[in-house]
This record gives structure tokens, sequence and C-alpha cells, in this order.
């Protein structure tokens, strides 16, 4: 996203308030101007944090990202979710279900911290699967099966997040680790 001028701001307040007027559904004049006000704080609050540095040499900047490539990646993204959510669903209704979860740990070589955020919750959405933390380049994932853990260790998922930013694709995922527990408790 560019630098937002006012017009930006005011259309993202406009959406905003819609969606206020859309969730709750009243319209008395007490209900619309509480939902202006809080479309306006948001979208200021928002601004406001835009600039903000994560850290030392890193600031948000949604510039980087391909436009083209991030629309395949939602949808590419979203067609995970719902194959994710179908394994996860046999796996639940399966009464010979048996434990199968893990640990994954594994690094990851990315160009930007914005990269490290989308991948944590990408994982985190698919069914199955969810970041537990990330600590530098290291990441730690539990799993309910090795179906739901295949698109880390493959690189496939990675390599996804990683297209973002460039259109060089190289190796991603590097010291892959398992942590399986025979009890279920880890």
């Amino acid at each position: 996203m560019k630098n937002s001028g006012l017009g930006n701001a005011l259309v993202y307040v406009c959406l905003l308030f819609a969606f206020w007027v859309v969730i709750t559904g009243y319209f008395d004049w007490v209900h619309l101007s509480m939902g202006l006000s809080c479309s306006v704080v948001v979208v200021w609050v928002n601004q406001k944090l835009k600039h903000q540095k994560l850290y030392q040499d890193d600031t948000v900047n949604f510039n980087q990202i391909r436009p083209g490539y991030a629309i395949y990646y939602c949808l590419w993204l979203f067609w995970q979710i719902i194959l994710s959510a179908w394994a996860v669903t046999k796996i639940v209704i399966n009464p010979k279900f048996h434990n199968q979860s893990c640990i994954v740990k594994f690094k990851v070589k990315y160009p930007n911290i914005q990269s490290k955020v989308i991948l944590a919750n990408s994982i985190t959405l698919t069914p199955g699967t969810i970041t537990l933390k990330v600590e530098g380049d290291q990441f730690t994932v539990h799993a309910l099966s090795p179906d739901s853990y295949g698109g880390l260790v493959d690189d496939s998922m990675p390599r996804m997040v990683l297209g973002l930013y460039t259109k060089e694709l190289y190796p991603v995922v590097s010291d892959v680790e398992f942590f399986h527990s025979s009890a279920g408790v880890f």
C-alpha cells in the first residue's frame, strides 16, 4: 500500500463505517455516530502504525509485494485451507484415528520480516497446523498429522510466500526437526 493521503483515509473510513452498519444493523443516530467515530479512530491509529519500525532495520512496506502474485497466493491459500479442512475432518470423523501429531521445527531464509509473518499466519490459517513460535529464522509448528506439515517440509508453502516478494525462487526451509509424542502430550 502506498502512503495514504486524506482521500485514501476517507475511503477506509467509509468502508469501515459501512462494515459497522452491516454488522450492527442499527440505524439510530447513537449507533451511527459510534460507528463513525470508531471508524475514524481505527483509520487514524492504523495510519500512525504503518510507519512504525518492527525491528531496527525493518518497516512495514507492502510496496515490496508483487500485486498479481498476491491475488494468486490468496486464491492458492484459500484452496489449501479447504483441502486441509477436509483432511482434518476425515481425521476427526475416523474412529481409528490415532495420535500422529508432532512438533516441527525448521529454519527459513526470507528477505524480510513481513514474509515470516505471512508464513506464520498462513500456517495458522491452514487447519491442522498452528505456529507456536517464531524466533529469528526458527519456526516451531504443531501439526495434527503428517499431511498437515507436508507443505512445510517439502518447501511448497514457504516458496509460495517467497513468491510474493521475488520471481527468483530458492530453497527456503532448512534444518527440519520432528518431535513426536507417543503419549499425545508434549
